[in-house]
């Protein structure tokens, strides 16, 4: 059984996991400053745009029970679930489901002017972690 996301979720959550996903303060010419744009708050990182920024936790707390694990990103990445293969897949499944959809909504809201709505994106992931769960029958 291997993961079967789409290339560019894959992709997304490779830069993530590297700290290279480009953030305001790697495109400083674009002129956008470099506070976080969901939540105006703190500079914007990767890791505070995926897993501190207020906007990104509450993403998080809905999606988390949606899926039966509860451990952080950085374990589940380097493969120390213990629920075997299958958990595994699911939970990567998940979170890269998770990741881009935030990444997604981020760079609406900079680049289109949308406005983020965590609804919208927690709406976005479950439709798009059902259709992963029926795709490869990983639930």
């Amino acid at each position: 059984m291997e993961l079967n996301n789409p290339p560019k979720m894959s992709f997304i959550l490779w830069l993530a996991k590297r700290n290279r996903l480009l953030i305001l303060d790697k495109v400083v010419f674009l002129n956008k400053g470099s506070l976080c744009p969901l939540c105006s708050n703190e500079a914007e990182s990767n890791a505070h745009l995926l897993f501190s920024c207020r906007k990104s936790l509450q993403v998080w707390a809905h999606i988390r029970d949606l899926t039966p694990f509860r451990r952080r990103f950085t374990s589940l990445i380097r493969g120390r679930s213990t629920s075997g293969v299958q958990g595994k897949l699911r939970c990567l499944t998940t979170i890269t489901i998770r990741v881009y959809c935030i990444w997604l909504s981020r760079n609406k809201l900079i680049f289109k002017d949308y406005q983020f709505s965590v609804i919208e994106v927690i709406s976005k992931i479950k439709f798009l972690i059902y259709r992963q769960v029926h795709l490869l029958h990983l639930f």
